[in-house]
């Protein structure tokens, strides 16, 4: 189970004090799926080195990668990273998108209208940030990195494109 939540996915930097370093898949459907470059991990990222060295291109030194020995049952893997999103940007573009509350938040009831925009501008050369204005802070990258990580053969990754202005 996860231990740590402190400071999880708000697009922050972590303490590293406590942070788990192993990582242990169970079960036996998990025995015949073949380990990808890309592993989700409670809402969050397991990435590799090919994903690590792409970001750690893009960004030198702003995200956070915590070596993770990956295991399948009692048998070592490999060692991935826990990719901790480092940039926490207010990235909507306000004049397009709709709902937003009263404090400057998307938020939606189910069968409302609604469209999300995000400027280009605002997310300038950012390449992997969670959003502070839209719920749940979800994790968006740029499309210089989405066109890079399938160019370098990254496995696990699918790709939702977002309006943008």
């Amino acid at each position: 189970i996860l231990i740590i939540k402190e400071g999880l996915g708000v697009g922050r930097p972590m303490k590293t004090k406590g942070m788990p370093t192993k990582v242990i898949r169970k079960g036996i459907g998990l025995r015949l799926k073949p380990l990808l470059d890309v592993e989700a991990f409670y809402g969050e990222f397991l990435v590799n080195d090919k994903f690590k060295d792409i970001v750690e291109e893009l960004e030198p030194g702003v995200h956070q990668f915590f070596p993770m020995e990956l295991y399948v049952g009692d048998e070592y893997q490999r060692t991935d990273y826990f990719f901790n999103i480092c940039n926490r940007l207010d990235t909507m573009d306000r004049e397009k998108t709709f709902p937003i509350n009263a404090r400057g938040f998307y938020r939606f009831k189910n069968g409302e209208d609604r469209r999300l925009v995000f400027s280009t501008a605002k997310i300038g050369n950012h390449h992997a940030w969670r959003d502070k204005c839209v719920p749940g802070g979800g994790a968006y990258i740029s499309n210089e990195l989405e066109k890079r990580l399938p160019d370098a053969g990254v496995t696990g990754i699918g790709f939702s494109a977002c309006e943008e202005s």
